[in-house]
């Protein structure tokens, strides 16, 4: 744990411009600590982003439900194919390919270009401090839901320090199920282990997957 001192700062140009939304890195492995609202649940992980690729590994780790420790699964998203796989990783048990739900299509990682500027701030300590740029963003759909988001990310390679996803229904509320909330940690530009994206040969199907 460590403390931090968030200092607001003034952002401006010498032509009275703010800053822009920004594409994250193309490439880039990173620890992830994450709130499951469904569950009220605190998860961990360690994700490997291919955005040229559009590709997704991730180390996922959640406390289990009947007290007997922590759970965890290596999740390997192919989104051209639309499909990813599961892996125990205590048993080494493969499930798969199972298709993407419809709310985690793929899209570059980055801030959604109409996302409004709000802030720009230091985290940290002076003179070590870390210069973040934060932007906000609603989207309406078609079918009278919609989807905020905040975008907290680092000034020059735009990597995200923070997001949060809320789903909103139709009657006003957050959709638990779908919303998230991370903050990234520990980052490393580029695809340290490109195996990570090969699935294994001896998945089982989706149907034999435990819930």
């Amino acid at each position: 744990m460590f403390s931090s001192v968030v200092i607001a700062t003034v952002v401006a140009s010498a032509f009275g411009q703010l800053p822009k939304p920004c594409t994250y890195p193309i490439q880039f492995t990173a620890q992830i600590h994450g709130m499951n609202y469904e569950k009220n649940l605190l998860e961990r992980a360690q994700i490997t982003y291919d955005g040229q690729a559009e590709m997704v590994f991730e180390v996922e780790q959640f406390r289990s439900t009947d007290g007997h420790g922590p759970i965890q699964y290596e999740n390997l998203f192919h989104y051209k194919s639309n499909v990813y796989w599961k892996i125990d990783q205590q048993s080494r048990s493969c499930y798969g390919p199972i298709e993407i739900p419809g709310h985690k299509k793929f899209s570059p990682f980055g801030v959604p270009k109409n996302s409004s500027f709000y802030a720009a701030v230091t985290e940290g300590v002076t003179p070590s401090a870390l210069r973040i740029h934060e932007f906000g963003n609603t989207q309406q759909n078609a079918d009278r839901t919609s989807v905020r988001s905040w975008h907290s990310v680092t000034e020059e390679e735009c990597m995200p320090t923070y997001t949060h996803y809320f789903f909103i229904g139709t009657d006003g509320q957050m959709e638990p199920d779908k919303s998230s909330t991370d903050r990234f940690y520990n980052t490393v530009l580029g695809v340290e282990d490109p195996n990570v994206f090969i699935p294994p040969s001896n998945c089982r199907p989706a149907s034999e997957l435990p819930k």
